[in-house]
């Protein structure tokens, strides 16, 4: 019997082989896109259960604004400007009253260099509606009030302290310079002190 191949018109293939070494890869990039495809839509079904939620709170947000509008509006009447009026003072009399004296004096202890006197410390409510402090120290060297404004940076119980003014006077006991420095922050009695 004659067997008619011409080897460079059809060239010998071993089919065997090329199956056992695609079909397994084949069958393994078909796995990963069903395992993408699968996380692909558990993601967009989590997205959409995120953008419904952000959606439900955006609604009460503005359903929020509106009431606090229409309050707004309501006590900007001429006839209810003194209960407004009464209740803004109130308000700010009782967030000033959650200021504590002992524990910003205490936690002043701890942040105090030496050579540092505090003369005054004046709460204030600032424009945000925050409780904030002035302090007036005094020292004979600038690098004291420096330093004590650089330690309150570093405590968690005194947010932003900035140097406000300076202000060189004569000691009227000894004659030396005394320099007072205003020192402006904000208090955060809660904030752990762990936290830098």
């Amino acid at each position: 019997m004659r067997l008619n191949i011409n080897l460079a018109s059809r060239p010998y293939e071993d089919a065997g082989r090329f199956f056992l070494t695609w079909i397994p890869v084949t069958l393994g990039l078909l796995l990963l896109a069903i395992f993408t495809t699968t996380l692909a839509w558990h993601r967009h079904q989590e997205s959409r259960s995120v953008r419904s939620q952000l959606s439900e709170k955006q609604q009460r947000i503005a359903q929020l604004d509106k009431e606090y509008n229409d309050a707004r509006t309501t006590l900007d009447l001429p006839q209810n400007s003194g209960t407004r009026d009464q209740s803004e003072f109130l308000n700010e009399l009782f967030q000033l009253k959650s200021f504590s004296w002992t524990r910003v004096l205490s936690d002043l202890e701890t942040v105090m260099p030496s050579g540092v006197q505090v003369v005054s410390i004046k709460p204030q409510i600032n424009r945000q509606g925050q409780i904030e402090f002035t302090l007036v120290v005094a020292t004979e060297r600038r690098e004291d009030a420096i330093k004590l404004a650089r330690n309150m940076e570093g405590s968690p119980r005194f947010f932003q302290p900035s140097i406000r003014a300076e202000h060189t006077r004569k000691d009227t006991k000894d004659n030396h310079q005394v320099l007072t420095v205003d020192i402006v922050s904000q208090y955060l009695p809660d904030a752990k002190k762990g936290k830098s």
